[in-house]
């Protein structure tokens, strides 16, 4: 037996690869072809990533809790204990605790 005459060993489970679905072999497949052929969305010319819009919410697991427990029982004071920066997103976050009744005077 040469070199060459053996027999490929078959692939180990879970080693083999797939080939992708070609148009004649399920009905409906061009479309998944066609899909997954699809070229990526065009990148800016400057080749920036520009925002194009900014939603700010705040939070943090304490913050987002203290709200969530006042909301259950209003009556129930609750405060709340953190560091915050002295910029517009503290100050943003210093409204938003006060908006929903949480004491944060210490």
């Amino acid at each position: 037996m040469g070199l060459f005459s053996k027999k490929p060993k078959p692939p180990k489970p879970g080693t083999h690869k797939v080939k992708p679905a070609e148009a004649s072999d399920t009905p409906g497949a061009a479309a998944a072809v066609a899909a997954s052929a699809a070229p990526a969305a065009p990148r800016a010319e400057n080749g920036r990533a520009d925002i194009l819009n900014v939603d700010v919410s705040g939070g943090g697991s304490g913050c987002n809790f203290a709200i969530d427990v006042h909301k259950l029982d209003p009556e129930m004071p609750v405060a709340t204990i953190a560091l915050v920066g002295d910029d517009a997103d503290g100050r943003f976050l210093g409204e938003l605790a006060d908006a929903n009744g949480i004491e944060r005077s210490h």
